[in-house]
């Protein structure tokens, strides 16, 4: 919300010594805010003193015939239409239109007392965003109704007449003008709801959209009634991986969202007492900052406050996963909340599926829930968050909570293999795996004797390596040669990728070296 600072004009009465003729001065408006406390005093409205060269008059004398000559006139009502004067700008003289004077004489600007002050007929104050404030994370082509929130703060009724149009930007709407739902009057508040469609590729995009008056005239907020309203995202693509069910993240506002406070907007504004959820892009957890979505949940603002959303129902089906990861945001010390996960089917059956306590330790907990005994049943999640530590640090984050088909350990993404050659009867394999969606397991073997030789967990940076070639290449098998120790090395590589580009020399040569590096960690 933007308010113009108080005016104040000093108004001077010159007193010289030669005849002038006086112009006539009109009133120049203050914000609405200000009206209230404004005493109408008597202004000239239409003032012309004629001043005539007598020799015996004294310059104290002029000055007198000048107030004497000064009536009042009352100011026009505040809705008044007719009034269509715009505020001043701040730090700016106010023009004083002068009335035409003889070609032979000079004018002086003259007013007697305080100026009287009117609202311009169309102004505006923005109040706030109801729905997506700046910078919120929208996926890649998805559509959502920006809302704001205005006050009409001019002198005019705002009718149904009245539009909000799109001025410019790079993030469009449809339709480009949307009529006013209701009239408003001055001092009335009203919601401004317009279609915005996010755009197909990740970037920051926003939109101006800009009042428009039955008679054409264009006006917003801010000092001089020219700030527009803004809408302003950052795009992400809700890529999941294999086998994806559904993605509750990107959905988040599909779910119904409560506090102990009671329903809570979606998606909801930064610390609001009441609680709140937004979905953020590349987040910084407590454990690091992750190249990924998910959401931000905090309890409504006291020791016992809590938060749940309720997803839409859907259908399990065998083998399907719940998978996230939870956790404290970063720079939130005092945080301690436990996350909850509950269902209930459309028949009425409830029940928990799990309970994680969290602290702000610098550790997030990854949670696999394994859907499959409710295989057939169509149901709603709800996810829960409880505060148990300080309120105000009670940020805690579902990192891309979703639903997925788990996968068999057996469905590799790589199979990697080296051998000597001539062979020295030596042969190394390596085999990753998903065991979640958010996890992927290397076991090592002996080739030649098939005997296991270690697993390990890839850690964040492997698997997002291993992922970013995923979903980028297609299904491809190759060979790298290679001299180690003095003898030529030959490895084989099968990969299977979700992409749909053709894996070059260096992509085959890259995902080797990968895999001998992991191969080496687990065998040192």
């Amino acid at each position: 919300m933007i308010r113009q600072p108080i005016r104040v004009v000093r108004l001077l009465i010159a007193a010289l010594f030669l005849p002038f003729l006086a112009a006539s001065c009109f009133p120049f408006p203050l914000p609405p805010d200000q009206q209230s406390d404004v005493v109408y005093t008597s202004a000239a409205s239409t003032v012309l003193i004629q001043l005539t060269l007598d020799a015996g008059k004294t310059a104290a004398a002029q000055l007198t015939s000048l107030a004497q000559s000064t009536r009042a006139i009352a100011p026009p009502p505040k809705t008044s239409p007719t009034n269509t004067l715009s505020p001043p700008p701040v730090d700016t003289p106010t023009p004083v239109t002068q009335s035409p004077a003889q070609p032979t004489q000079t004018a002086v600007e003259t007013i007697p007392t305080a100026a009287i002050t009117l609202a311009p007929c169309n102004w505006a104050e923005w109040l706030g965003d109801v729905t997506y404030p700046p910078d919120s994370a929208v996926p890649t082509g998805a559509t959502f109704t920006k809302i704001w929130r205005v006050r009409n703060i001019g002198s005019c009724t705002w009718t149904t007449s009245y539009a909000l149009v799109f001025t410019g930007g790079n993030l469009t709407g449809s339709p480009t003008v949307v009529g006013l739902p209701a009239i408003v009057a001055p001092g009335q508040t009203i919601d401004l709801a317009v279609t915005l469609s996010a755009p197909s590729a990740p970037g920051i995009y926003q939109a101006t959209w800009m009042l428009r008056s039955e008679a054409g005239q264009l006006f917003g907020a801010g000092r001089d009634a020219s700030v527009p309203l803004l809408a302003r995202i950052q795009t992400y693509s809700a890529a999941i991986g294999r086998d994806f069910v559904l993605d509750i993240a990107s959905n988040y506002c599909a779910a119904t969202w409560s506090s102990a406070t009671g329903s809570l907007p979606c998606p909801g504004l930064p610390e609001d007492n009441n609680g709140f959820v937004l979905l953020v892009q590349n987040p910084a957890l407590e454990s690091g900052r992750v190249n990924d979505y998910g959401l931000w949940t905090k309890p409504n603002r006291d020791s016992n406050g809590w938060i749940s959303g309720r997803t839409p129902p859907f259908t399990v089906r065998n083998d399907d996963h719940f998978l996230t990861e939870v956790g404290c945001l970063r720079d939130s010390q005092g945080c301690e909340v436990l996350f909850q996960l509950d269902y209930q089917t459309t028949d009425g059956v409830s029940g928990r599926l799990g309970r994680w306590r969290e602290t702000y330790d610098g550790q997030t907990s990854f949670i696999d829930v394994d859907l499959s005994p409710l295989s057939g049943r169509t149901l709603s999640l709800i996810l829960s968050v409880y505060n148990r530590g300080q309120a105000r640090a009670a940020n805690a984050f579902w990192l891309r909570p979703r639903i997925q088909q788990g996968l068999a350990p057996n469905a590799y993404v790589l199979v990697w293999m080296r051998e000597s050659v001539p062979s020295d009867g030596t042969c190394d394999e390596l085999r990753i795996y998903y065991s979640s969606s958010s996890r992927a397991v290397a076991v090592a073997y002996d080739c030649s004797s098939q005997r296991e030789l270690g697993r390990a967990n890839l850690n964040r940076d492997q698997l997002a390596q291993l992922q970013s070639w995923e979903n980028r290449l297609n299904d491809f098998e190759g060979e790298v040669y290679a001299v180690s120790n003095s003898h030529a090395v030959i490895s084989w590589v099968i990969f299977d990728g979700l992409g749909s580009a053709t894996a070059s020399e260096k992509d085959i040569q890259a995902v080797a070296f990968f895999a001998a590096q992991i191969f080496q960690q687990i065998v040192p």
